[in-house]
This record gives C-alpha cells, structure tokens and sequence, in this order.
C-alpha cells in the first residue's frame, strides 16, 4: 500500500486543494469512494452507510473540482456507488481508454500521479505496479502539458466540444506524453531508441514481429522484455516473437497472487512510467495512453534470463484484465433532486431508435426522444429512492444493451434527504411529532435501509404500537396542515411535497405499498388526499408540481362504520 500512505500524505501537505482530477482504465466506485474521496474531503475513511451519508455532505460542503473519468465498458457494475462524486465514461470507439493519472491542484503547486495502476484495490494494493509522483508550479510549462491531455479527455467524455489547438514541445528533461488517434507516437518518438530498450508490460501484442518491423525499432540491437510471469514460465501472450533481437528477463520471483502491472520503458537516455503496454494498440493510435518520461544516464539492469511459454486462449481470457467489453454509444442521465426530474442525452453521436431506458428502482420508460423523462409522482418516488442504494441506469434496444451508467445528481443541497419513511410504523412515528412534523429525528434513531432488500409491509390490522390509532391519525394530519400554513418559499414547498423524511410523495408511496381493505385505511387515504387538495391548491404560487389524488380502498360498510364516519360529517 505504498502508493495509498504516499496519496494520503501529498493530501495532507496540501492545504485547500482546489482540483482533483482521476483518470483509469478499470474503475471500482467502492474503492474510490471509500479510501481515495475520504482524505481529499478530510474525514475519516466511512465504514458504514450513515458514515457515508456523511461524505456526502462533506462533499456538498466541498469547493474542490472532483472528476473521474473511466472508459466507458470498464465500470465495476456489481458494486453500489453511494457518493454524489462524478463519475465520467470516456468513450473510444476502437480502442480502450487507458491512462492512470491523478492531478492535484492547489493555490501555490500541482502534484501529478502518472503510472499503471488503475482505482481499484488491485490497482493500489495487490498488484505490483509503477507510478512517477512529481510537484510543479503552475506557471510550469508541464502544467500546459497537462492541461491539454484533460482537454481532450474532457472532450471525449462530452464536457467540451472545441478541441485545443495548442502546439506542445517536449525539448524538456521531464515530459508528459501522451497519445490517441495517431500512428505517429510521440511516445516512441521522444524514447530515443538506440542501442538498448527495457520493457517492464505484462501485456504483449501476438504480432510483436511486425511492430519490431516499424522504423522507430530499427536501430535496437537488442529489446529486453521483463513480463509478468504467470507461475514460473507463462507470459501474456498465445505467441512468441521470433525476432532474435528479442531477450525475456525476470527481476522478480513469480507470485501467482500478485500480478506485476507495471509498464516501465527505459532506453539509452529515456525512462517513461505510465500506462503503455507493449502492444500495437497501446503504441501506435488506438488506445488512450499517457507517461511520464525523463532523461537518465546509462544503465545497466542485473536481470536474470528466462525462457517463456505462452498462455493460451482460454487462458489468456480468464487472466487478461484488459478485456475489451465495448457499448455501442455513450449515454448520461441526470436526476434534479430541487425540480424532482430527470435528463437524459447521448454524448458519443450515435443514432438508434426504440429506445428503453431503465432507471434506478428498475423503472422502465420508452425513449422517443432525449432530453427530459417523464415520470408520474410514484416512479419519481421510487427512482429517487433508488438513487441513494445504487446509481446504475441502462439503455437498451429490444433485449440488447447498448449502455450501462451511473446517474449524475445536481442541486442535493437541501433536497436530497437519504433518510425516508420506509413502512407505515415509520409515518406514523414521524410525523406525529409536534415540534418537527416534516423531520427525521425518530428515523435517524434507526438503521436506515440502504440495502436493497423491502421490508415486510405492515399490517394495519395486526400493528400494535400504541401510536398507531386514530387519535395519533388525525393529530398526524393536523401538524401536517399546520407545517403547510408556514410554508414561505419554493424550497420550503419543494421539502414538504418532495424532499424531506416524510414529504407526501413518501407518504403517498408507502400507503399505496401497504392498502388494507379496512375503515382505518380508508380514513387515512381520506385525509390525505384532503391535504393534497389543499398542498395543489395552495402551494400552486411556488410552482410546485401538482399531486395526484390516491385511489381509495372499496368499503363494503356495517352501520357502525356509517354512523362513525357521520361523526366526522363525512358522506359516503
């Protein structure tokens, strides 16, 4: 965990950092989330749900740009992500976006991490891999280096649509290089290949004998290959090169827990820690790769010789980490917890029609067109709700997924409320309460449920609470008439319907979840569609979205139940 406790103490030496920027190939939201964002807000690491729930609010309370940014088909989709951190799928439509990079910015320095490892745990503790810190100042001309490599990641994650016509030099003693879209590599070209070549890669192109073939290899006398050994003699590849320049050396014993992920390139006079493996696609214009690379004096390696087998194709597919799993497009949906919406566009410039987008809460909606997605009160509910388990959309034609994503969540500040009635134990404990009928006091008493697992519904009949009566029903109402006639503003309005622990929505969602065929039922529903006449008719000067009235249960009444129902001037 060397590169963890060198992260954690960079951060600590740099007060009010301003950006944070990530960049990886394969990306666990758990692990980001839970040991990367944690020290960059200054809490402790959260071992639980609510501490969760409370980097989030330190992240609301944050003025650090945070991005991530990940290729788009290698998103851990079995994990939850339970922070409001972005998260930006870069798409490449040939090959892989693949660099590791992190940038840190603060008022007097930038800290840059260029190496191999991506985030997640692998990446940081269990695999061996290679990284390049470096400190620079702003007026640097690395940080014009920088700034247009995120230019460009920026661009294909559909941030920005102009690319950057700054012309980049490298007549420098540290460089940072990068490449895509091109054949002609600056990464090659700048290595200054001569005499030697060392490459630290576990990963070989099968036609290594036609990329040795290329001019840039020409004037080698000898390509020194240090693979990731798997066992004592397998490499990771179905083929070996014949090319008799071509030496393997180990420096290393084999483990077959870890896996050496470094990608390390020395020359004569260069050496460059980043993200290329020895492979056309990584050389030569497909993939997304960076490095850092500086000038060195000539050395020479104590390297044992080896003699490698090859994997074979099955094999080579179970150990391969870099599997090319690829959407058809790129897509981002948006929730708007102040206005309760939801948005959705294409970001890769992709045509398809008949379209079905599945939202978190498995809500299922046709696509006719981009753009706003309309929901009735009790979807909006339950996707909301799902939001704070699991943040996981798709988009499909037919059966066939064209592209899995995380939602983006904007304007949480005050709307965003994790904690929410859940059973009809937990209205009637909530909003009974005098002081605070719209808050969550009682319900923070409990361990909310985050999982995705429902509770058993309650039973009006069987509940035996002594809070759960009539007298406790009306008293209910009554404070919830009470907290609307204070109402003053379009936020105030927004918590009552919406946002708050026991907004109506909420109320509305688990009444419909728990109808019983009785007389307390039926007198519940009554007074709460009651409320919703006067919440629509009332809070329409805040444009507030209306409510829908809630179907009631059907009665087959005896006379005590009429004559009970009289009582409180009702007709039926």
């Amino acid at each position: 965990m060397k590169l963890y406790t060198k992260y954690k103490s960079i951060i600590e030496g740099m007060p009010n950092i301003e950006k944070a920027y990530f960049t990886t190939f394969n990306l666990s939201p758990e692990f980001f989330e839970t040991y990367l964002l944690s020290p960059l807000l200054e809490v402790d690491i959260p071992d639980n749900d609510l501490s969760l729930e409370d980097l989030n609010l330190s992240l609301e309370e944050s003025n650090i740009d945070i991005k991530v940014f990940y290729d788009a088909s290698m998103l851990a989709l079995n994990e939850k992500k339970r922070t409001l951190t972005r998260f930006y799928p870069v798409f490449m439509e040939n090959g892989l976006f693949h660099p590791k990079v992190i940038y840190l910015e603060s008022a007097d320095k930038i800290v840059l991490f260029i190496g191999s490892g991506n985030l997640t745990l692998s990446g940081w503790g269990r695999n061996t891999e290679a990284f390049k810190i470096i400190e620079f100042e702003k007026k640097d001309y690395l940080k014009t280096q920088v700034n247009k490599f995120f230019s460009d990641v920026e661009r294909l994650a559909g941030l920005r649509t102009n690319k950057s016509q700054i012309e980049l030099n490298y007549d420098h003693d540290v460089n940072f290089i990068y490449s895509f879209e091109t054949t002609n590599t600056p990464f090659l070209e700048q290595l200054n290949l001569d005499n030697n070549l060392y490459v630290w890669s576990p990963y070989f192109s099968d036609k290594l004998d036609q990329l040795l073939d290329h001019t840039y290899f020409n004037s080698l006398k000898q390509i020194n290959i240090i693979p990731d050994l798997v066992g004592n003699d397998k490499i990771r590849a179905s083929i070996l090169p014949t090319n008799s320049k071509v030496k393997y050396y180990s420096n290393d014993k084999p483990n077959h827990i870890k896996m050496n992920h470094s990608k390390v390139w020395i020359s004569d006079s260069k050496i460059a820690i980043g993200s290329y493996n020895f492979t056309k696609e990584a050389l030569f214009g497909h993939n997304f790769e960076a490095a850092i690379m500086e000038n060195i004096k000539g050395i020479k390696l104590p390297l044992d010789p080896i003699i490698p087998m090859v994997m074979s194709d099955s094999e080579l597919l179970e150990e391969s980490l870099d599997i090319d799993v690829k959407y058809k497009a790129v897509y981002q949906l948006t929730a708007n917890w102040k206005d309760r919406n939801f948005c959705i566009e294409e970001i890769s410039d992709k045509d398809f029609s008949n379209l079905r987008v599945v939202l978190p809460g498995n809500i299922k909606v046709d696509l006719q067109d981009m753009g706003e997605i309309k929901l009735d009160i009790h979807q909006t509910e339950k996707v909301f709700r799902a939001l704070i388990k699991t943040k996981i959309f798709s988009i499909r034609c037919v059966d066939d997924i064209i592209f899995e994503g995380l939602t983006h969540e904007k304007h949480t500040c005050h709307f965003r409320e994790p904690l929410k009635v859940e059973t009809l134990d937990d209205v009637f404990s909530s909003f009974i309460d005098d002081k605070d009928p719209l808050g969550a006091k009682t319900l923070k008493n409990r361990v909310p449920n985050f999982e995705n697992n429902i509770e058993e519904k309650l039973d009006f009949k069987t509940k035996t609470a002594n809070y759960l009566n009539y007298y406790n029903l009306f008293r209910g109402f009554s404070n919830m008439r009470q907290q609307l006639d204070s109402i003053t503003n379009y936020n105030e309005a927004q918590k009552y319907c919406f946002s708050s622990a026991n907004a109506l929505s909420s109320i509305i969602m688990v009444i419909e979840e728990n109808k019983q065929e009785d007389l307390f039922t039926y007198i519940f529903i009554d007074e709460l569609n009651k409320l919703i006449n006067r919440v629509n008719k009332e809070l329409n000067i805040y444009d507030v979205s209306k409510i829908k009235r809630i179907n009631n249960v059907d009665l087959n009444l005896e006379k005590s139940d009429i004559k009970f129902l009289k009582a409180f001037r009702w007709s039926v």
